[in-house]
């Protein structure tokens, strides 16, 4: 046995010890998206615990203590001689909704949601098997907070527009299929702004998809409806112009989209090029980035689109949309998983 090195030993204690000590900051930080805390002290100047309690309509005891932690943790920031607190700007930019995608406390609802299936987990790794999507929870909650406001911010205006002709087609009215919906906020933000088009959005979640249609009834869309259906054998494409699938690829059991069988059963269309392949943005490439940013992103995409076969790279998924190699159809499918 190797003699132990006493100071690799210590240091490693130390990161243990950081990440014990960070694990609960982030279920504090959780609390603090969760509950509206961050965005109530981001909207104030330096306050007392009285006063952030008031402006946030939560009890004064309960964010005493979660403003101890969070000072704690050089997150907020404490002023001793008239007990005030404040959220820097600098930490604001990325802990509270006005920072849109780049809101990281967002994120965190997830580290809350892991701790309570451990448990299950841990029984899989005696006996084999896997937990059902019932098993998390608040699951289909927290992915529509978190890629909410990614579809809200780019979907429309960054992730489709590089997809060759789709938006003026949109406009013009097509029917479009969304594979694994999920809460179906997509289908919600695309009916909305093509209320032209006929969009159906399919998941094996009844949770998921009854809220996408409390989300379409409470927007008052006609042109958006869901089904629970299992989005591995969704059946006759050639209903659809359009097929998109945004962050569930990687989630399915089975292959979701066979591209040339799919390709194969798409509603013919008029003539349009062969072999033509381009990279879509996916929603997560521009989370955090200024308006500016995205607008330069969706312009290389276009570019990309434009006579070019796209190669992909860190933020872009190889397959975009695919045009047959029959000149007869349109065969779009977003891939942005």
């Amino acid at each position: 046995m190797s003699e132990l090195d006493t100071a690799r030993a210590e240091a490693f204690a130390a990161r243990m010890t950081g990440m014990l000590n960070d694990g609960f900051l982030a279920l504090m930080t959780s609390l603090g998206h969760e509950t509206g805390l961050l965005d109530a002290i981001d909207g104030l100047p330096p306050s007392t615990t009285e006063e952030i309690a008031a402006a946030a309509g939560l009890n004064e005891r309960y964010v005493r203590e979660w403003l101890g932690a969070m000072v704690t943790g050089r997150i907020v920031e404490y002023e001793p001689a008239d007990r005030s607190y404040r959220l820097p700007p600098e930490h604001a930019a990325s802990i509270t909704r006005a920072a849109g995608t780049g809101n990281l406390a967002a994120m965190l609802q997830w580290v809350g949601l892991m701790g309570t299936v451990e448990p299950g987990i841990a029984e899989c790794f005696r006996k084999g098997g896997g937990l059902p999507y019932s098993a998390y929870g608040r699951f289909h909650e927290i992915m529509a907070d978190s890629n909410g406001r990614v579809f809200d911010h780019t979907l429309v205006q960054a992730t489709l527009p590089p997809v060759p002709e789709i938006a003026e087609r949109l406009r013009s009215g097509i029917d479009v299929l969304d594979l694994g919906c999920g809460s179906g906020h997509a289908v919600n933000v695309m009916a909305r702004a093509y209320p032209k088009s006929r969009f159906v959005g399919y998941d094996f979640s009844e949770e998921g998809v009854a809220t996408g249609r409390a989300e379409a009834g409470a927007l008052g869309l006609q042109n958006s409806r869901f089904e629970v259906r299992d989005a591995a054998a969704f059946g006759d494409a050639s209903a659809f112009d359009f097929i998109t699938t945004f962050d569930s690829i990687h989630d399915q059991g089975a292959l979701v989209v066979r591209r040339s069988p799919s390709r194969e059963r798409l509603r013919p269309n008029r003539p349009l090029p062969r072999g033509h392949e381009c990279g879509a943005l996916q929603p997560r490439a521009t989370r955090g980035l200024s308006a500016a940013a995205q607008g330069r992103q969706a312009a290389q995409a276009r570019h990309r689109c434009g006579g070019e076969e796209a190669t992909g790279g860190p933020q872009r998924h190889r397959t975009g949309t695919d045009r047959m190699a029959k000149p007869e159809r349109l065969t779009s499918i977003t891939i942005a998983s």
